[in-house]
């Protein structure tokens, strides 16, 4: 088995790739003021960039708390009047019997009713088919 002597390797300035200043670091009792002074100025260094990097993820949270806030308004919103179109072409589904799976059928439907409510031959509820006694009501329908 071989063992190499840790001096040589000091002496040539390298051991595993360290240099010779950090190896006379290591082996020195206490460093010098200047390798602390350095480390505390590194140190400093790091710690203002996670400062700015911190600020930075915190705004970038707030505004992301705030755009979550404004979806889940503007959801609730979308919500209210899908229930209200829902009650609407509910409502269209109980007066014609149809029922639409979409909205350019329910466009198509709302247009027939227009229509047939401007056309003469249309039957439901016409002054013809009223006995003497009874009158139309506002929508032309028998009462």
């Amino acid at each position: 088995m071989e063992v190499k002597s840790t001096q040589t390797e000091a002496a040539d300035g390298l051991i595993d790739g360290m240099s010779k200043e950090a190896y006379e670091l290591m082996v020195k009792e206490t460093p010098t003021s200047t390798y602390w002074k350095e480390v505390a100025e590194e140190q400093q260094k790091a710690l203002y960039n996670l400062l700015q990097e911190n600020e930075t993820l915190h705004k970038s949270i707030d505004a992301r708390d705030e755009q979550i806030t404004k979806l889940q308004s503007e959801n609730e919103e979308l919500q209210e009047l899908a229930q209200h179109v829902q009650d609407m072409a509910d409502m269209i589904e109980r007066l014609t019997g149809k029922s639409p799976d979409n909205l350019d059928e329910l466009r198509g439907i709302a247009l027939d009713e227009d229509e047939s409510e401007n056309d003469p031959d249309y039957s439901h509820g016409s002054a013809e088919e009223l006995s003497d006694d009874e009158e139309p009501g506002p929508s032309g329908l028998q009462n």
